[in-house]
C-alpha cells in the first residue's frame, strides 16, 4: 500500500519536483501502474530514498560554496570537458552559475584548452562544477589532459552528487598529483542495494533480483543497450535526478519510458544528428581501408 504521509515527507524535501502533492501522487501512480504488488512496494521504497534537485536548490548550493571561496585569491571558473568535446551538464551549470552570482565574465573560462599555460600562471584557484560524478573516470581523464594548467593550483570540484566509488577513486588519485583537490558535494550517492541503506541485509539480494529482472524485461523491447543500463549504467544503482535531466547512473526503472510506460524521472533522449552519423560512417570506412592496405589487399 502506498503511504501518502511518506510521499508528503518526500515532497517537502524535493518541492521543485512538481507544483503540488497531487501531481506527485499522480506521477507515482502512473509510474507504478504496470508493476506487480511486490515490484510496486520495492520501487516505492526506493523512490522515498531518491533525491530530485530543482534549479533553485542547485544554485543555492553553488552560491553557498561561492561565498566561501570568492575572496580566497584569483579564481577562475570552468567546465569539466568530455574527452570527445561536446556540450554537457558542466557547461550548462557554468553558464547558469554566471547568472546566479556576481562574478566577472573575465573569470569564466568555457575551456582551459583554449588558453595558454602562461595565462593561468597567476591563478590561485580553478573551480569546476557538475551534477554527478558516477565513476570518476571522466573527471580523472580530464584532469590528466590539462595537468600543465593545474600544477600548483587548488582545484575545487563542486558537484551535487558523488558516488562512493568515485569519491574513493578521486581520493586515491589525489595522492599522485601536484595540485590540491578540494571536493564539495551535497550528497554521497550510495548503491541502492547496498547493506542497510534502503533495505535490511537479509532482504537485499531478493529485492535486487526483483528489480533487476523487472528492468531486464523493460529493455527487452529495445534492440540496443539491453544490458547497459540494468540497475543504472555500470551497475551504479543511483537514485537521483536533476531539473535538466536524469543521469543514466540512476536505476533505469526510474527513467525508462516508452509508449506504454511513464517514467517518474525524465531523461532526455540523446540522438546523433545526421552529420555525426555521416562522420561516423566515413571514419569506419577509413579504418577499413587502412586495415586493408596494411594487410596488402589494396
Amino acid at each position: 500500500m502506498i503511504d501518502n504521509k511518506k510521499i508528503q515527507s518526500w515532497y517537502e524535501k524535493n518541492k521543485e519536483f512538481e507544483k503540488n502533492i497531487e501531481e506527485v501522487n499522480k506521477k507515482i501512480s502512473l509510474w507504478l501502474s504496470d508493476t506487480t504488488e511486490e515490484q510496486k512496494q520495492i520501487l516505492f521504497k526506493l523512490f522515498l530514498n531518491s533525491r530530485f534537485y530543482g534549479k533553485k536548490n542547485i544554485f543555492s548550493r553553488f552560491r553557498t560554496w561561492y561565498e566561501q571561496i570568492k575572496d580566497a585569491g584569483y579564481n577562475i571558473y570552468t567546465a569539466i570537458e568530455s574527452q570527445k568535446y561536446r556540450h554537457n551538464s558542466s557547461h550548462m551549470f557554468l553558464y547558469e552559475f554566471t547568472l546566479a552570482v556576481d562574478v566577472s565574465e573575465d573569470d569564466i573560462k568555457h575551456s582551459l584548452k583554449y588558453m595558454s599555460v602562461d595565462e593561468v600562471k597567476y591563478v590561485d584557484n580553478i573551480i569546476m562544477m557538475d551534477d554527478i560524478i558516477g565513476t570518476g573516470k571522466t573527471v580523472i581523464d580530464f584532469f590528466n589532459s590539462i595537468l600543465e594548467y593545474l600544477s600548483g593550483k587548488t582545484v575545487y570540484l563542486w558537484v551535487l552528487c558523488c558516488t562512493e566509488e568515485a569519491l574513493y577513486k578521486l581520493k586515491e588519485y589525489e595522492s599522485g598529483i601536484d595540485f590540491k583537490l578540494e571536493i564539495k558535494y551535497d550528497r554521497i550517492e550510495k548503491k541502492a542495494f547496498c547493506k542497510d541503506y534502503v533495505f535490511n541485509e537479509g532482504e537485499i539480494e531478493h529485492k535486487k533480483e526483483v528489480i533487476e529482472n523487472f528492468e531486464k524485461n523493460l529493455w527487452k523491447k529495445r534492440r540496443k543497450n539491453k544490458d547497459e543500463f540494468i540497475l543504472g549504467k555500470d551497475d551504479s544503482q543511483c537514485l537521483v535526478s536533476f531539473y535538466n535531466d536524469t543521469p543514466n547512473n540512476t536505476l533505469s526503472s526510474f527513467w525508462y519510458e516508452d509508449e506504454k510506460r511513464q517514467a517518474i524521472f525524465k531523461r532526455k533522449i540523446k540522438k546523433k544528428n545526421k552529420s555525426t552519423r555521416l562522420n561516423s560512417k566515413k571514419r569506419k570506412r577509413r579504418e577499413e581501408n587502412y586495415k586493408a592496405k596494411e594487410n596488402g589487399y589494396v
